[in-house]
């Protein structure tokens, strides 16, 4: 709805003496606006209905008039302002009133299905809520459950990954066995494996830091063509060997042994600018291996384990350190290898079994020429 009057001359006071003013008043779906008098000064005014407070017929200059009153809150204060829309005789203000009440019962019909949807909606995030924060409890009560059954404050743990609902986690039970656990409470997943203390073989260290250079050039010229430049390359796997067998010594040699220098092809024109630089990244691949005896498989396995589990190994299994049970393997073969009533006697066979030991690599040459020296002194 739309109401325009251009003959209003106010004169109140002889403050607007004889000057004459546009009113106006447009009915919105959801708001207000139009031209009006607030006091005595002549303004602007645009509202929604949710703002609008009274709305009544007045005079104005001893003609029919239509008075606003709009409150809004600012500063946790509330300010009401009143407006007064004088109309020529030709319009009904009661019809304007009932066209007012008309979109503002409208409007406030439409708040309120908004509201109750925005009620609904946010019941529903609250209940979404509620049940997510009771699944996660379940998931860590399960979670706790299981690791505590397993591993108490007692139980020597290396944790590889753990938060409040997953874990992989190694401990030593109280009978010595390495046990792996792995816990994904969101799927209620358990998976735990042994290996028992006389299936352990050995542990031992693996692995090397090696260092990778990369060489990047960037050119900049006054046109957009010519000239190229390609890096010069180190293979990492020439690196790593010579990290394996030398040391840093041995990184070196395998460096300049593999390297390849830059080649760079000129363009037709002089550069403006060139820049090289090379960056050297750092690669960490030691670990920990565990040799054990599978039963399943009826052989030795290795497991390549983190290369921090080497202390907390050496801390709870120090006897399964691979140098005391290789001493200890090769000190049950020569005790083994010595002539007895229950073992063969004759000088052949324990020089053939002697041999063997030093072809596994059990005994050293300087063991193997003073053992075999001892047996032949016998004859």
């Amino acid at each position: 709805m739309f109401v325009k009057y251009n003959n209003i001359y106010v004169d109140k006071n002889g403050l607007f003496n004889s000057t004459k003013y546009e009113i106006s008043l447009t009915l919105l779906d959801n708001s207000l606006k139009g031209d009006a008098f607030k006091g005595y000064v002549y303004k602007h005014f645009s509202f929604n209905y949710s703002n609008l407070s009274n709305y009544e017929e007045c005079t104005f200059k001893n003609s029919q008039a239509l008075k606003l009153e709009f409150t809004t809150k600012v500063n946790n204060n509330i300010w009401t302002d009143i407006y007064i829309l004088p109309f020529d005789s030709k319009y009904s203000i009661t019809d304007i009133i009932d066209s007012i009440k008309e979109y503002k019962n409208n409007y406030d019909i439409e708040q309120a299905k908004i509201q109750e949807l925005q009620n609904k909606r946010m019941k529903q995030q609250l209940e979404k809520e509620a049940k997510e924060k009771e699944r996660i409890a379940s998931i860590q009560n399960y979670f706790s459950n299981v690791y505590n059954f397993h591993i108490d404050k007692h139980t020597p743990v290396y944790i590889i990954n753990k938060d409040k609902t997953n874990c992989f986690a190694i401990y030593i039970s109280n009978d010595n066995n390495i046990n792996f656990l792995v816990i994904d409470a969101e799927s209620e997943t358990e998976i735990h494996t042994v290996i028992t203390y006389n299936e352990i073989h050995y542990y031992e260290k693996a692995g090397a830091v090696y260092y990778a250079t990369n060489i990047n050039a960037h050119y900049k010229g006054s046109q957009s063509f010519g000239g190229s430049f390609a890096g010069a390359k180190i293979s990492k796997s020439a690196v790593a060997l010579g990290g394996l067998l030398l040391g840093q010594m041995g990184m070196a040699i395998g460096a300049l042994s593999s390297y390849k220098p830059a080649t760079y092809t000129p363009p037709t024109y002089i550069p403006s600018q060139l820049n090289i630089s090379s960056e050297i990244t750092k690669i960490d691949e030691r670990s920990v291996i565990l040799n054990y005896y599978s039963e399943q498989h009826k052989q030795y396995i290795d497991i390549e384990l983190p290369q921090d589990i080497y202390n907390f190994l050496q801390t709870y299994l120090p006897d399964k350190k691979y140098p005391i049970v290789i001493e200890k393997e090769k000190q049950n073969a020569i005790s083994n290898n010595a002539p007895t009533n229950a073992q063969e006697s004759t000088t052949v066979q324990r020089l053939q079994k002697l041999k063997q030991l030093y072809e596994m690599e059990l005994i050293t040459e300087s063991e193997y020429a003073e053992r075999k020296k001892e047996i032949l002194a016998e004859i």
